[in-house]
């Protein structure tokens, strides 16, 4: 039986953030690069894309330094889809 490979966490989030920089700096002449939230006339709180694209980043980040093991994989892998959807982002218009 072969020992199951352990998964460095920390090498993994350092990867990823890398990976989330680049895709948000490609994909910033398409959606902007800033992301935060302004009031609308209403008075409802209207996020930017890349807002949204960072909060989401925030949370999968947080799952994978500090959820159970198990939910860890499935983290970065969502992590990875999320960094792939804001890479298409630069191309797709």
């Amino acid at each position: 039986m072969e020992p199951i490979k352990e998964i460095k966490l920390d090498d993994v989030v350092k990867y990823l953030n890398r990976a989330f920089f680049k895709a948000s700096m490609k994909s910033a002449g398409t959606i902007g690069a800033k992301a935060l939230r302004v009031k609308t006339k209403s008075g409802a709180w209207q996020p930017t894309k890349m807002y949204n694209y960072q909060i989401e980043f925030c949370y999968l980040l947080n799952d994978i330094m500090h959820g159970p093991r198990y939910i860890s994989t499935k983290s970065i892998q969502r992590a990875n889809e999320l960094i792939a959807r804001l890479d298409a982002e630069s191309i797709s218009k």
